[in-house]
Order: C-alpha cells, then structure tokens, then sequence
C-alpha cells in the first residue's frame, strides 16, 4: 500500500459521514430519471487477518528453446477446500429475476484476455482455425466452442488477473500542454509505475505463496492429495507484445512471477518480431535473479518461443491467434521436433528427453497476456484443478486498476494536476480504500475456514448501467470527459470531478495487499465484488438492497 492513503482493513465500516453525505447528495443529483434505489456500499464487517508467514529466499528458472533443471521440494502440509462457481450462462435472461438462482454471469463477464483449460479441450476446439483477426477471438471463439463449460468463481481472489496496461495508459496518455513540467512529470510517473512492479517482483509475498503450495512426492492423477500439480502440469503461453521500456520489461517480470509464484510448469512467452527475444529476456534475467535465494526452488521453465504467420489481415499481426495455433500444432505433431522442443521444452539434464516426448507432461493450457497478474490462492488450487479435470473452462476475473492518487503520493508536480483528470483525487468521496489480504491463509489451522479475506460476486448487479452510456469503457468515462474538457459543470455545489466520476460512486475501492498494491474497484466490464471475512455465500438479488453486510 502506498503511504499517505487512507486505507481501510476489510470490513472497517462504511465510508465516513462526511463521504457518505457527498456520495449521497451525488446520487441524488446525477441520478435524475434513473431509479436508484440499489446503489449503496456493500463492506464487510471484520477484521484483517495476519500476513502469511514470511520465510527467506530461493529460486530456478531458464534459457532459450529448452527448460530449467527441475527441483521438486519436500512435501508440504497445506488446506485445501471447495471453490464455489456462478451461475453462468452465455448470456443474461431478460427475466433474470429469481431472487435466488438469477443468471450471475455471462461470455462478456468472462473475457478477461486469459483463460485455463485442459490440453485435451484445447486440442479438440472445432473453432481454432477459425480465429478472428482480433486478439479477442483467441477468447471468445474458444468459449463459443464450449459454452456451456464455461466457469468463473465467486470468489474473485480464487481465480483472477490484474490488468494493468489500460490503467498506465490512461495516465500516461493524457497531455495537457505538453510542456517541459509536463515531460518531467509524466517521466515521474513511470517511475511510479516501475516502482510498482519493482516491489511487487521483489515481495517476499511472492516466496511465501510458492512456499504455501501443497505439493506431494507423487503425481496424484485426481488432483486430491496434490492440488499443486494442477499448476505444476500446466503449461502457460504469454502473447507478447514488444515494448522495450523499463516498464514494459518489469511489467512482464511480474506477469511471470506471479505464475512461478503459483507453481506452474512451463511459461512460453511468444512474439513475432526478431527483436522480441532479446527483450523478453531481460525479463527472464530479474525473476532469476529475483529468486535466487528462495528457500523453495521453483519448478517453473522458461521459454521464448516465435509464433509463426502472426500476419493476419491488412499487415496486423495476432500473435495471440498465431501462438495458440502454433501450439496445437505442436500437440498434434504438425511441426518439426526442434519446434516441438521450443514450446514443450526438455533436451536434456533434469528435464528429460525434450519435444514431442513431452506433450503428455502437460496436461493443461493456460493463456494470457504480458500485462497481466495473476491472482490466486494457495488453497483454491485443489477445487480449480477437479474444475479443470471436469472439463471445464475456467475464466479469471478481470480486476481493473483504476489510475488514484494515493498511489502516485509524494511525485513533484503533481500538487498542479486538476483533480480527476489524470488521476482519481484522494478525498472525500473517493478516499476510502480497503485493504484485502487475498491469502493470508494460516495452514497451522486445517479446520479454519475464515483465517483470509474474500471478494465475493455480487451477481449481475452492476451499479454503472444506472448512469446513461458512454463511448468509451465505462469506468473510463470520467477522465475522458475532464481529459476532452467535455460541459460537465457542478451541480447544486457538487464538485465536478464527482459528477465526472459518479459511475463509480456505487463501488468500494480496494487494494490487495500481496498483490500489486494498487486501487481498483470493479472488473473491467461493470461486476463488483464484496470484500468480506471468510467464505463466500451464494449471491442473492436481496443482497443488494441491503446498506450494509453482516457475515457473523
């Protein structure tokens, strides 16, 4: 957490009066002809467990079209629990009303730019040739093709991503006059930005949640005894985009920690330019160098690998669509063994015998992009992987950062920025942000069900659809209005930067403290969660006409 915010544990109470008097006189004015009578704050209330155990540092990693030396560490005591699912269907009734069994999600909820499968599935997709020209059809034609496997979990924090490319850059984007002090200004910025996947790669968070796996001797084919292995017999490919800024190699520095963090097996970044490799591995250099000293040595193998006849239409390139195709060509022996060994890695030492030999080493495909962080639990890991050995296709949640303040505290010049242009000001009625320590979970406790913090789905209640649409994505649509300098005048002494931001007045703002660190409040297509103490409970359309949540 950045220092300076006002920052809230979870469940610490409702905003404070004055905020709360701010927000509803807002309402009140913005939400003329709209009925309103579901917007309110939703905070549990309870305590911020402990931090998860901290221990010292160790680590492994790799080079080139092969794979690290392979180290599987003793075995560990860990819980392990069910992971609750939505109601999911591809899309929303018109008579969505159940008060109890309402449809809770859609395909639109679902795209989050990642998914996780497994490799049976994705061999088998009808579809795959087919894929668009948009790197989104490397989602959405897959869901198409199983729809009705589709899963996402009512716990936010069991499976989610942090995307973090459209928050830098809304705030780096923005020009106000392009001045020297702006110049300057901005290169502070980035610094920030740096900074902030600097900490999170360095985090001794990242050891301890690698620490916290449960892992066994031996491959458990029902994933009951060792959930880890989920992980551990997952392949991951990164569509790469090139961006040879600082920022850009620290972001996919983090990107990869956060999936050695969790155990998986082999991360292949792809990219199409010649110059993509040289870039990526600078990124491959900080997480070696970064986890050297882990008291755990991670199994998890890098590699870059090309992804071949990413043209696609008009000299765009896909290289989603081209790493994915490529791929399964690989798995279905369509290309040579030297490629073969690119993607599934081997060739020697610890690995084994490399290429082809190795396609039944991974029996699950996971797929994302560099500006990503992937967020987890330690104890979700067993109910993810029987999800996954169900056949199911699973969706991350989409967390979508939101450009704040309180995170850029202390920068010089910022003191001579317009409130809510650049950045979301840290006041009333935008100050209040909780904390949510996603897996402080104790593993002393087996029996102990409501020793971390959650983010549950609140359904399809989705407080921004009470405000009329906009051309850009919703939670964009303040900055943009304060950056085009649109008419957004203050109404009847409400400032203008709430009127411009009133979408978001209905949702509480959030950080979680293993994670990036910085605010967000929603998923990036309108869904909030509700942070609370324990388990999750079952969504119910009443919940939302409740000023406040008690989860005694």
């Amino acid at each position: 957490m950045m220092s300076g915010s006002t920052s809230k544990q979870v469940g610490s109470g409702r905003r404070s009066g004055n905020s709360l008097q701010i927000i509803a006189t807002a309402i009140a004015i913005v939400c003329i002809a709209i009925v309103c009578v579901n917007v309110h704050f939703f905070y549990s209330r309870v305590e911020l467990v402990g931090s998860a155990t901290s221990q010292q540092d160790r680590s492994s990693t790799d080079s080139g079209c092969g794979s690290n030396n392979l180290h599987d560490p003793s075995p560990r005591t860990a819980r392990n629990r069910d992971v609750d699912f939505l109601r999911f269907s591809w899309e929303y009734p018109e008579d969505n009303n159940d008060p109890d069994n309402s449809v809770e999600a859609n395909s639109v909820d679902a795209f989050s730019a990642s998914w996780w499968q497994s490799t049976a599935k994705f061999v088998n997709l009808g579809r795959f040739e087919e894929i668009g020209s948009s790197s989104e059809g490397a989602s959405f034609e897959i869901f198409i093709d199983f729809k009705d496997d589709l899963r996402m979990t009512r716990d936010w924090l069991d499976l989610g991503v942090e995307h973090m490319s459209k928050w830098w850059k809304l705030i780096l984007g923005y020009r106000k006059d392009n001045s020297e002090n702006e110049a300057a200004l901005l290169e502070s910025i980035e610094d920030r930005i740096v900074d902030i996947f600097k900490a999170y790669v360095h985090s001794k968070d990242r050891m301890a949640f690698f620490n916290s796996l449960p892992v066994g001797e031996e491959e458990d084919e029902d994933a009951t005894s060792a959930p880890a292995l989920v992980t551990k017999s997952t392949i991951v490919v990164i569509a790469y985009w090139p961006d040879s800024s600082e920022k850009g190699i620290w972001s996919l520095a983090a990107m990869l920690i956060s999936l050695i963090q969790a155990g998986m097996g082999r991360v292949v970044v792809s990219g199409y330019q010649p110059s993509d490799e040289t870039i990526v591995r600078q990124s491959f250099s900080i997480v070696t160098n970064t986890t050297q000293s882990w008291t755990q040595q991670p199994w998890t193998e890098l590699g870059y690998a090309t992804s071949a006849n990413a043209t696609s239409g008009k000299n765009m390139f896909n290289v989603p669509q081209a790493a994915l195709k490529r791929l399964r060509h690989v798995f279905e022996n369509r290309t040579s063994k030297a490629v073969a060994q690119c993607w599934l890695g081997g060739g020697g030492g610890r690995s084994g015998s490399g290429g082809y030999e190795r396609r039944d080493k991974w029996k699950y495909v996971f797929f994302g992009e560099q500006d990503l962080l992937l967020v987890t639990k330690p104890d979700a890991l067993l109910g993810l992987g029987q999800a996954l050995q169900d056949g199911r296709i699973l969706a991350p949640h989409r967390l979508q950062p939101l450009p704040h303040a309180s995170d850029f505290e202390g920068i010089s010049g910022m003191d001579g920025e317009d409130p809510g242009v650049r950045l979301i000001p840290n006041s009333p009625p935008f100050e209040d942000v909780i904390e949510i320590d996603a897996f402080s979970v104790s593993y002393n406790d087996p029996s102990s069900t409501s020793s971390f913090d959650s983010c549950c789905d609140r359904g399809p209640y989705k407080p921004y659809l009470l405000h009329p649409e906009c051309a850009s994505f919703w939670w964009m649509c303040g900055y943009n209005g304060m950056q085009n300098n649109k008419s957004l005048e203050a109404i009847q002494g409400i400032p203008q930067v709430i009127v411009a931001h009133k979408r978001l007045l209905g949702y509480p703002f959030m950080r979680l403290k293993r994670g990036s660190g910085v605010v967000y409040a929603s998923a990036n297509w309108g869904k909030t969660c509700r942070p609370q103490k324990g388990l999750c409970k079952k969504w119910k359309r009443s919940d939302n006409d409740t000023t406040a949540f008690n989860n005694d």
